[in-house]
């Protein structure tokens, strides 16, 4: 039987390996090839897995070597002679640690001997060790890789990109296919790669709804949301600067003297953790908006929270590519309002299944959000659509399908 083996290396099991759960999970894809499964050891990813595969053969934790140099440390870096040590210290560790990463994973790969290599990165640069992947690949007489990126690739401006250039160079001529979720991101990868050997694919990611252990009034309950409503919306993910937790919140300060106008009485749930959690509980605070604003922490059953929710909104500012919490609330009838980044314009057909805004505009984004809350019947038929364009288009066995038709031509 022919041999599909996924690398993948994050800190967490995020949203960026939504698709190797899907991989693992797929029952019709291990029928067709054995497959296994390799990333960096670590117990909070562990944990995540874990909740997710329903398997636990052919997975190989690996012990490697860490290389963080990241373009906010060499911004924020006060002084040009400290910025250019902490730039010289990671030059220096660059070439050893990367040939160290390239020779734990070869030793694997040789040993489980892949006809396909499927790398699953999270943006680009993005892991050390997945572009490592590619080398160890070659090397070991790996003759297909997939290199797979979940978000915008970073062009070449800043110091720290031009460590990676002519290992660049190298992954353009060695991966015979990149893959993205969205156009958008494909184009952006396509003018940092300029590969004239790899073809360049697009397949959203697909999205397999997870179990849902409470109703919708348990849900409610437990978040302490008592009485009626016109609205509740919900904001999922991480606590990051660019998924534009704070845009949003200015846009409702901005704004919410209409919702007395209007006499609407809507709820703001922010789900998630995150390293601005403080700041934007900070800004609640201040701007006396608890009332409206409450956040949830991180829900244990992310469907159990999307179904007590009436609207998702999803207010990315900027490195997106294919948003899977969108097509996870389309998954269960829910209308979405999401600024225009990467693939939730693919995702989102505005005005028929929800609203699409221009990043940082505050107003157009109050519009929509109250549209919503003053038209129930609006939101339910956008729902529908929502849920019809989801089963058509971003289910895990649809993209997984895509996947299986690609191997097939490669081998």
């Amino acid at each position: 039987m022919r041999k599909i083996h996924f690398h993948s290396d994050l800190g967490y099991f995020g949203g960026c390996e939504n698709m190797i759960a899907n991989f693992l999970n797929s029952k019709e894809l291990r029928e067709k090839f054995r497959v296994s499964f390799s990333f960096r050891n670590s117990p909070i990813y562990l944990q995540g897995l874990r909740k997710r595969i329903l398997f636990n053969d052919q997975i190989f934790p690996l012990n490697l070597p860490v290389f963080a140099i990241h373009r906010k440390q060499l911004v924020r870096r006060r002084g040009k002679a400290l910025k250019m040590i902490h730039f010289l210290r990671h030059a220096i560790e660059y070439l050893p640690i990367f040939l160290l990463s390239v020779y734990r994973l070869q030793e694997l790969f040789r040993k489980i001997a892949p006809d396909v290599v499927h790398i699953n990165n999270g943006g680009y640069p993005g892991a050390f060790s997945c572009r490592a992947a590619v080398l160890a690949a070659k090397i070991s007489g790996i003759k297909n890789v997939i290199f797979v990126v979940n978000n915008m690739a970073l062009n070449y401006r800043h110091p720290y990109r031009w460590l990676d250039y002519i290992f660049d160079r190298f992954i353009s001529k060695n991966v015979d296919v990149f893959i993205t979720g969205s156009n958008v991101a494909s184009a952006q990868l396509q003018k940092v790669i300029k590969s004239k050997k790899s073809s360049f694919l697009v397949i959203p990611n697909g999205i397999s709804p997870r179990e849902v252990t409470e109703s919708m009034l348990q849900t409610r309950h437990r978040l302490n949301l008592l009485g009626e409503f016109d609205c509740i919306f919900g904001i999922v993910g991480v606590m990051e600067p660019r998924k534009g937790h704070l845009f949003l919140l200015e846009s409702i300060l901005e704004y919410r003297a209409r919702l007395n106008s209007e006499s609407l009485k809507v709820k703001f749930l922010i789900e998630g953790e995150g390293g601005i959690l403080q700041t934007l509980e900070h800004f609640v605070s201040i701007n006396r908006m608890e009332s409206i604003v409450q956040f949830v922490g991180t829900e244990e059953s992310i469907f159990n929270f999307f179904h007590a929710i009436d609207c998702l909104i999803y207010p990315s500012v900027v490195d997106e590519d294919f948003p899977n919490v969108i097509s996870e609330a389309m998954s269960v009838e829910k209308p979405i309002i999401s600024t225009k980044v990467a693939g939730a314009t693919d995702q989102i057909i505005d005005r028929v299944s929800g609203f699409l805004v221009e990043v940082n505009d505050k107003y157009g984004l109050w519009c929509a959000i109250e549209k919503m809350a003053k038209d129930r019947e609006m939101r339910t038929v956008m729902g529908k659509e929502s849920k019809q364009r989801f089963e058509k288009h971003f289910t895990a066995r649809h993209s997984v399908t895509q996947y299986e038709n690609l191997y097939e031509s490669l081998l």
